[in-house]
């Protein structure tokens, strides 16, 4: 919804039946996290407890992401490689780093990897856009994606692509027995 609303405010000017049609696809997204938040309630109340970790989105909501940063105005394209279970958290990684290319980086485009095997999980989104330096910018996003990399034991690179122009994020986590 953040990204919905994020995109509607982006074109608002420009382009109001863009930022209309993103507003509809937030009322929509409100919607759906009603009904699925009742749902919860409901399986709270009945056996008394939930186990929080299976609420956290995972990578399997990427495509669902990239569908409607795809909507927004962001040509997205997913790349998975291997599958297997992966530490929580590191899903966060990808919305924060699709939000802030269709916010600041005035790319046409991202590609979002996911490699996984049995030893770790590479998260890899690059995109064309203008890059920038590492670190700038007024927000803690690219701050708070290296804290979680840190905290799941992996690494976080941010900054110009090595490869092209635009900007990355490469994060490397490793899987641990019983994530």
């Amino acid at each position: 919804m953040v990204v919905q609303a994020a995109a509607a405010d982006d074109v608002f000017e420009s382009n109001p039946q863009q930022a209309r049609a993103a507003l509809r696809r937030t009322e929509e997204a409100g919607r759906q996290a009603l009904a699925e938040l009742r749902g919860f309630l409901r399986t709270v109340r009945a056996d008394g407890g939930a186990n929080e970790a299976a609420l956290q989105p995972t990578l399997d909501d990427v495509p669902r992401l990239t569908e409607t940063m795809n909507q927004a105005g962001l040509a997205v394209t997913l790349l998975r490689e291997g599958d297997g279970q992966v530490p929580p958290g590191v899903y966060r990684i990808v919305p924060e780093t699709l939000t802030n290319t269709l916010r600041h980086a005035r790319a046409s485009s991202a590609q979002v990897l996911l490699d996984i095997d049995e030893t770790q999980v590479r998260v890899r989104i690059t995109d064309d856009g203008r890059g920038g330096a590492p670190g700038r910018g007024g927000g803690h996003g690219l701050v708070g994606m290296r804290e979680r990399a840190t905290l799941l034991g992996g690494t976080l690179y941010s900054g110009p692509r090595w490869d092209a122009a635009g900007f990355e994020v490469d994060a490397r986590l490793p899987i641990r027995e019983g994530s």
